[in-house]
């Protein structure tokens, strides 16, 4: 059955993204195109995750309550993360929330301001992010690579696996458990917002305070004691899906105790 979402793109489509990516790109200063194995990590940005505690080495591992264990680790560090999304940083930037896609080329003499509220209700600081209740936010977000615009699928070339998730005018973001237990363990993922990166946030030009968009995952009920691995993917025409070197995958394990 085709659902709403992808009912809502195909009426959509007719509004040109990919002539006006190829526009849009056609007046950026052009990029060079790495070959080979550099090529995998360099011609698109990589997907990262926060909180990225070092020492954990990609483990979230907490306890709800105060014991060994305690969740505040990671919700200080979400809170340093974040930081930059608020008050001076984004003094210079425009607020971009009426476009839908691309911005023009005379627009881009600053950058978009990311809302924060993005990120719904349930990740956020005064409720600890989720981790209190067991239910942990994750934030994601793009490496910074200058003039890199994502390209847009078509309706024929969106992969299946994405299909009910993506919108014409964002860089969908995919996430699932890579194992069978935690597939069985894992409970429900949430994305705020749904439709992932939004277009209107590249590229990144020569302005200092660009700042990469953000996609919070949510982790409804997953079960306590037991290593979750989630892997999280982003999705756009120009970005390529590689198994050995997987720059466009991020994964991190989480254990609630």
């Amino acid at each position: 059955m085709v659902t709403f979402r992808f009912l809502n793109v195909l009426l959509l489509s007719s509004c040109g993204f990919s002539q006006t990516y190829d526009e849009l790109k056609a007046r950026l200063p052009e990029r060079p195109e790495f070959n080979g194995a550099m090529g995998k990590y360099l011609n698109h940005p990589g997907l990262y995750y926060e909180p990225n505690v070092e020492s954990d080495r990609r483990l979230i591992r907490f306890n709800t309550g105060r014991s060994s264990t305690p969740y505040e680790i990671y919700t200080k560090r979400l809170d340093s993360f974040l930081a930059g999304y608020f008050g001076e940083n984004q003094e210079n930037q425009t607020n971009c929330d009426n476009i839908r896609g691309y911005r023009n080329v005379s627009d881009l003499h600053s950058n978009c301001r990311f809302d924060i509220t993005e990120l719904g209700q349930d990740c956020v600081k005064q409720l600890d992010y989720g981790y209190k209740y067991g239910e942990p936010c994750i934030a994601l977000h793009l490496e910074r690579i200058l003039n890199w615009l994502p390209e847009p699928y078509t309706i024929d070339t969106v992969p299946v696996k994405i299909r009910d998730l993506w919108t014409e005018y964002a860089v969908t973001v995919h996430c699932e458990g890579e194992d069978p237990v935690t597939k069985d363990n894992l409970g429900s993922i949430v994305l705020y917002p749904s439709d992932g990166f939004n277009f209107r946030y590249f590229p990144k030009t020569g302005l200092d305070d660009w700042q990469s968009p953000l996609v919070f995952v949510r982790l409804v009920r997953p079960n306590p004691a037991i290593a979750l691995r989630v892997t999280c993917s982003a999705y756009a025409k120009n970005i390529k899906h590689d198994d050995m070197f997987q720059t466009e995958n991020v994964s991190f394990d989480v254990m609630i105790n």
